[in-house]
């Protein structure tokens, strides 16, 4: 299966959310349909908020599937607006139709994905995952630069994806919705993956509006 096929196939699927973890500033809304995204700017951040969100969602190692090492907070969510969903390439239920669905809005987002907004696929089972694994999984939905797929080690995965909601410790049982955030305003909502592309563009739209304080 293709991503567009798979893109037909999840507006036939319905995906259940769990609870999410949160933290200072996060807010969750509906989203409706609405046009493309433009102009996306990425508001400056507040120290303070800063320091407070390196500590909770951590600078932990990841490796993305180019096999560069990077810090959680400071390289990979700091100053991006962010749509981040949790994965493992082995799934054959709601995985290939969640990245499916990224793949979507990739194309709306051509112009803005890689300059302050990018999309984070992260792995739940790091073991099997590797950088050469995650390597041939994104290039099989097209991943322009600004999509990134993770991989680590199983013990700082599991701090990260707990701090993005997942609680389960079967990975098998993993969250299905995205994450979307502007991660230096702290605000973020939770959306499902079988709403159109555009309904989740403009949601990541919405994200640059939050102003100071919010």
């Amino acid at each position: 299966m293709n991503w567009k096929s798979a893109i037909a196939a999840l507006g036939l699927v319905a995906l259940a959310a769990q609870p999410v973890a949160a933290h200072e500033g996060e807010a969750h809304g509906d989203v409706k349909s609405g046009p493309e995204v433009t102009n996306v700017t990425i508001p400056k951040a507040d120290p303070a908020r800063v320091a407070k969100a390196r500590e909770y969602f951590t600078d932990l190692p990841v490796i993305t599937q180019d096999g560069e090492t990077l810090r959680f907070y400071t390289d990979v969510l700091a100053d991006q607006i962010v749509v981040v969903s949790l994965f493992y390439s082995n799934c054959d239920g709601a995985c290939p139709l969640t990245n499916a669905k990224l793949a979507e809005l990739q194309e709306l987002l051509r112009d803005q994905l890689g300059h302050g907004v990018r999309f984070l696929s992260i792995t739940l089972d790091p073991e099997r995952d590797t950088p050469d694994v995650l390597k041939e999984y994104a290039t099989k939905f097209e991943a322009q630069d600004g999509w990134l797929f993770l991989t680590g080690k199983k013990e700082d995965l599991k701090k990260i994806t707990y701090r993005l909601g997942q609680t389960d410790p079967m990975f098998e049982a993993h969250q299905t919705y995205f994450m979307v955030g502007n991660v230096n305003r702290a605000h973020w909502t939770r959306v499902m993956p079988n709403l159109p592309a555009t309904a989740i563009a403009q949601q990541v739209q919405l994200m640059t509006q939050v102003m100071p304080g919010q």
